[in-house]
């Protein structure tokens, strides 16, 4: 039987998926993207047992010409028993003619087609063919043109436990515009009854379609909740922009007016002393314009003042200023935002990047890589920012309670809040928002989602988000790949003063005491739900969706490395209080045993990758309930000694000034690096083959394009909210 009508039928014997993870499912989290490969992996598993459900597809006679029109010939005389509408008639009976007839767009009808590939065997179950050709394809003065439609079947049973399908076989296929998603499935029914009974019985699916199971990729109309986040969007940009030609209009006028001044008291006497004259007064006026341009600003009215703090000129200015000497110790902080911001992407860009391959089955040996442990790790990265993130609020509180020479009011506190909540929450909804209402008119490919990278629960409980409580509530419907970070990070801060009070009081044993009861807590329930609960070692394990939602995003579990951050903070300040110095060799074998434990911490997992030497129960619950915690005491060590001086070499690179630019724009990219890549991942008319070279080029580019981005959104987006907040509370 000839291949093309067959595969149809195949495909789209899809008995019990819900239409919704039927049109184009893709990973659109990290969890899902870990349950994806996964399943891939349990797929490969069943295709190498059983590789004859698919190899007789490669026994097929390809000669599709002859068999679509003997299929449509048969069609037309059975059409009075059809459901098919007729306009669809009309365009098929063209179609047919056209074919008949060899015109060259009825052969490109025909060339678009997905066609039986090689590589099967390696996972290559995807064929989109070809997306543009078919829309392309115009006839009859443009009253036929191309539809391209993509049909989906499961290879291996669905569960409907499972909140995801297990692996597809895709086709795409080209149809007449007229022709509806009845109609097609009316067609690929009729094409079903056609195929032998012979040929059925040797394949391991069953044969039964429903319509729902098209999906037909048509221009989209921008919804209501698009046209208002574009309103919005707009309304801010075009704000943003108007305060930058007024910014500029002062800058001109400044410069003219020190221009004229500067003429006023010049005195000429000949050429050589007109220089030197001219010379004298620039450099008793202030050298740095930028900065007495600033400051002729703080006499300005406060309407004014915030014009210019929102200018994108003043902050990309500000944005780019490396010379500053406010935070010099602080200078490395710049560096670990950024190298971990890349980690994280680096692992993003290898999950996220599965459902795009053509041969996914080639990673299931790269996962037992040695080196592939620094990809399948990058999760302590976000321990890194947790490390930071106690670290910092534990440095900028005490000092600032310092400044009030001890006291603690309900106001300070209610500015302790409200400063994160207001840093965190505009830019962090925009992004979210941009993600749940645009993303879905960011691209139109044969696997690009019909709805966007969000889910359509996310339209419920987005206020969920916004409250940083998405971790407890309705964590199933995960949304906003990185929210769940968020959600910790505000509620790790929300309790930190029953620490820092403490510090703050000098009541030091009373808040180590909280401190270690806390981390004791984090170890036994990390050690109770690892033995319970069977929860791997390796975070690729097969029972990561349970592993993420009830152990991986919940704050008890992820508390370790704050709570380490608030000492290390603390120890800092002490530390340069009574100027103490770290011994050379005391130094020295600090460093070396940090860099042993994040060895340990990284690559102490590859015999259980290897599969040959699985870790026992014990070893599983010792290493996640101390790893988090190992690793932020290592890197813990190595920033405290950066910060007093004793981090020679590492500390020289880390404080280069080309991280301070990126890390100022660092929060804007996390918010918006899984957008980037996943809206670059769906756009691809073709799958991409796995392979490293292509993987690093893949990483690179992410990254740059993210940073490049990060600063557009930085500034229109991030920093009028941070601005606004200086003057809201005169910092």
């Amino acid at each position: 039987m000839k291949a093309i009508f067959l595969i149809i039928a195949i495909c789209c014997a899809y008995e019990v998926v819900r239409t919704e993870r039927i049109q184009t499912f893709l990973p659109l989290n990290f969890r899902d993207g870990i349950i994806y490969l996964n399943q891939q992996r349990q797929n490969h598993r069943h295709l190498l047992k059983n590789p004859s459900n698919l190899t007789v597809l490669n026994d097929l006679d390809l000669n599709t010409n002859q068999f679509i029109l003997e299929t449509l010939n048969k069609f037309f005389e059975d059409n009075d028993q059809s459901d098919v509408s007729q306009d669809c008639i009309i365009q098929l009976e063209q179609f047919y003619h056209g074919l008949r007839n060899k015109r060259q767009w009825a052969i490109r009808v025909i060339d678009s087609f997905g066609k039986v590939p090689s590589g099967i065997m390696n996972g290559n179950t995807v064929w989109l063919g070809e997306f543009s050709e078919c829309r392309n394809i115009s006839a009859y003065q443009g009253n036929w043109t191309g539809k391209y439609v993509l049909i989906a079947k499961p290879l291996l049973s669905y569960d409907p436990q499972n909140a995801l399908p297990t692996g597809d076989l895709k086709l795409g296929i080209c149809v007449p515009n007229k022709c509806t998603q009845h109609d097609i499935y009316e067609i690929i029914n009729f094409a079903i009854s056609m195929v032998p009974e012979k040929v059925i019985s040797s394949l391991p699916f069953n044969l039964k379609f429903n319509e729902t199971y098209v999906g037909i990729r048509d221009d989209k109309v921008l919804s209501n909740k698009a046209i208002i986040t574009l309103s919005i969007l707009g309304s801010i940009v075009v704000l943003v922009l108007l305060c930058t030609l007024y910014d500029l209009i002062k800058r001109f006028s400044y410069q003219i007016k020190c221009q004229n001044l500067s003429n006023n008291s010049t005195v000429v006497v000949n050429s050589e002393t007109d220089e030197l004259i001219s010379t004298t007064n620039q450099e008793n006026q202030n050298i740095d314009n930028e900065e007495s341009f600033m400051l002729s600003i703080m006499h300005e009215p406060i309407f004014s003042q915030i014009l210019i703090s929102i200018s994108a000129y003043t902050n990309t200015k500000k944005l780019f200023k490396v010379n500053s000497s406010k935070s010099e110790d602080f200078k490395c902080f710049h560096a670990i935002r950024v190298l971990s911001l890349a980690w994280v992407i680096l692992g993003h860009s290898y999950i996220f990047s599965l459902a795009f391959v053509d041969n996914i089955a080639d990673i299931i040996p790269v996962l037992k890589r040695f080196s592939f442990l620094i990809v399948s790790n990058a999760f302590f990265s976000v321990d890194s920012f947790f490390f930071l993130s106690g670290f910092l609020t534990c440095y900028t509180f005490l000092k600032e309670i310092e400044r009030r020479n001890n006291q603690i009011t309900f106001l300070f506190m209610l500015k302790y809040y409200f400063h994160r909540f207001w840093r965190l929450t505009p830019a962090y909804v925009i992004a979210y928002f941009i993600s749940l209402n645009l993303s879905g008119y960011m691209g139109n490919g044969p696997q690009y989602p019909e709805t966007g990278i969000e889910s359509q629960k996310c339209h419920n409980q987005w206020w969920a988000n916004i409250l940083y409580i998405n971790n407890f509530y309705g964590p199933e419907n995960f949304c906003f790949g990185i929210s769940w970070y968020l959600a910790n990070d505000f509620q790790f801060h929300f309790f930190a003063p029953i620490i820092l009070i403490p510090l703050a009081l000098k009541k030091v044993f009373i808040a180590f005491g909280i401190s270690i009861v806390l981390l004791v807590v984090n170890i036994v329930a990390t050690a109770l739900n690892v033995y319970y609960r069977q929860i791997e070692a390796a975070q690729f394990g097969q029972n990561f969706g349970d592993f993420f939602l009830k152990f991986y995003i919940l704050p008890w579990y992820r508390m370790g490395p704050y709570i380490i951050g608030l000492l290390v903070g603390y120890a800092v300040i002490i530390t340069k209080k009574k100027k103490l110095k770290i011994s050379r060799f005391l130094n020295l074998a600090m460093w070396s045993f940090s860099i042993l434990l994040t060895g340990l911490v990284v690559f102490g997992l590859y015999p259980d990758a290897l599969g040959e030497n699985p870790l026992s129960r014990e070893a599983r619950i010792m290493y996640q309930s101390f790893s988090k915690i190992a690793w932020s005491f290592a890197i813990g060590y190595m920033i405290y000694s950066c910060i007093m001086s004793s981090g020679g070499i590492v500390n020289k690179i880390l404080s280069w000034s080309i991280w301070v630019p990126l890390s100022r724009v660092n929060y804007s990219a996390f918010l918006i690096h899984i957008l980037v890549m996943m809206v670059f991942n769906a756009n691809q008319e073709h799958l991409i083959h796995f392979q490293d070279s292509n993987m690093m080029f893949y990483f690179l580019s992410e990254c740059i394009f993210t940073y490049a981005l990060a600063y557009l959104f930085n500034i229109f987006f991030e920093q009028p909210w941070v601005a606004l907040e200086k003057f809201i509370f005169k910092r």
